[in-house]
């Protein structure tokens, strides 16, 4: 038992007075130890509770950019997802095994209800209409059918901007530029 096990405990989540009491450390030795050992909390993501549905939502700031690790029913799912997460480097690609060997589901935003023309936006001109979240653009189209039919199935794989040319395809729909 050395610093080397407290540090692992610490990242597990252990607190600091059960770690000095289980290695036998004092807290001299702890305070010089190199400040890289320890895990804060905000390195392992944040879960907020939304006030609207009650469901716990799993985020993490890395290099300026928000990772979503999706919302959960229960604080106690959304902290093992969020551990797993952790553990895999908050690659959210990772998420769907990361899920299905937790055996827990996550609640899509097509569990939620929204409204008919949200996340459409008319163009500056009126004549075209475009989908976009959070300031992200998913392309301006001829008809506000074409665009409801793309928003509903971007919210289906949750804002994967990656499916875009796929959905189109499927549905046979071009962007306002014929593209």
């Amino acid at each position: 038992m050395g610093i080397e096990s407290f540090r692992k405990d610490l990242q597990n989540g252990m607190s600091i007075e059960d770690g000095l009491k289980k290695h036998g450390l004092t807290l001299r030795e702890v305070l010089r130890m190199p400040k890289r050992s320890f895990v804060k909390p905000s390195q392992k993501g944040s879960i907020t509770k939304t006030r609207k549905s009650g469901h716990y939502h799993i985020q993490k700031q890395l290099n300026s950019k928000l990772l979503n690790g999706g919302s959960y029913a229960t604080r106690h799912e959304a902290e093992l997802v969020r551990d797993k997460l952790y553990e895999h480097n908050w690659d959210v690609d990772c998420l769907p095994a990361i899920l299905e060997e937790l055996g827990i589901k996550r609640i899509l935003q097509t569990d939620r209800k929204i409204g008919e023309n949200t996340y459409i936006y008319n163009s500056t001109r009126g004549k075209t209409f475009y989908v976009a979240k959070s300031g992200t653009k998913f392309g301006t189209y001829s008809s506000i059918k074409d665009a409801r039919t793309i928003r509903d199935e971007l919210i289906a794989c949750d804002w994967d901007k990656r499916q875009l040319e796929t959905i189109k395809k499927k549905h046979n729909i071009l962007n306002s530029q014929g593209k």
